[in-house]
């Protein structure tokens, strides 16, 4: 699920793993990550088909990671706090806000990003954002998370071996949400599922159709990356 305002952003994909294990594994990655320094630079990929360009081409850029722990508002539990903002600038948001994990039963759990972006490009930027920042800073928050989700699932205390994952039974759990939905028939989307990496083509007659059918994948448990290349008629 992802909801995104001008400002504020929120997102989350499902893990395969029970809470405890992953929130050990995130608090572990982002010290052996960000180091003492409690930074680094890392590279993250938005699909230009974010933005209506086929061909599978993607924007990359590097950016500035900084996560560090903290208290929650009521100051009982740690947190991690975590920002980025692009090396160079470009059309890539900067974001600052909390990295999250919570249970959803005994074996499963889910990460998520909660915070806000700041549009590029500044007095310009806002138009962009209006265009086309918001898909950006949800496309980047999700390749951030599925990164994450990846350290977590290879992790030797989960580990789940992405070459497994079944076409057949991904396009039977996207059919499945969609229709909880009440969206379209998933029919009308071919899938292929490889190395943990799902691929989606076909066509809709909305954006908002396009986001549902690449929702439903990111929230299969061993996907590591969602290569989005349907077409909006």
């Amino acid at each position: 699920m992802v909801v995104a305002s001008m400002t504020r952003l929120r997102t989350n994909l499902p893990v395969n793993g029970p809470l405890p294990e992953v929130e050990a594994i995130l608090r572990r990655y982002a010290h052996q990550l960000c180091g003492e320094a409690g930074s680094a630079t890392m590279t993250l990929r938005v699909p230009l088909d974010e933005l209506g360009i086929p061909g599978g081409l993607a924007l990359e850029r590097n950016v500035v990671l900084q996560i560090s722990t903290t208290r929650d508002d009521a100051g009982l539990n740690d947190i991690l706090a975590i920002a980025w903002s692009p090396v160079g600038g470009g059309p890539f948001p900067s974001f600052s806000g909390t990295l999250m994990a919570w249970e959803e039963d005994e074996r499963t759990s889910s990460i998520g990003l909660d915070g806000s972006y700041e549009p590029p490009l500044g007095a310009a930027g806002r138009l962009f954002d209006a265009a086309a920042g918001r898909r950006i800073a949800r496309a980047t928050a999700l390749e951030f998370l599925g990164k994450i989700r990846e350290v977590v699932e290879t992790d030797p205390a989960i580990r789940r071996d992405p070459s497994r994952i079944d076409p057949e039974d991904v396009r039977r759990q996207i059919e499945e949400q969609l229709k909880r939905a009440a969206v379209f028939e998933a029919q009308l989307i071919e899938i292929e599922a490889r190395e943990g990496t799902v691929t989606l083509k076909g066509r809709v007659g909305s954006w908002g159709e396009r986001d549902a059918v690449a929702r439903a994948a990111w929230a299969i448990p061993g996907v590591q990356r969602v290569e989005n290349l349907i077409v909006v008629r």
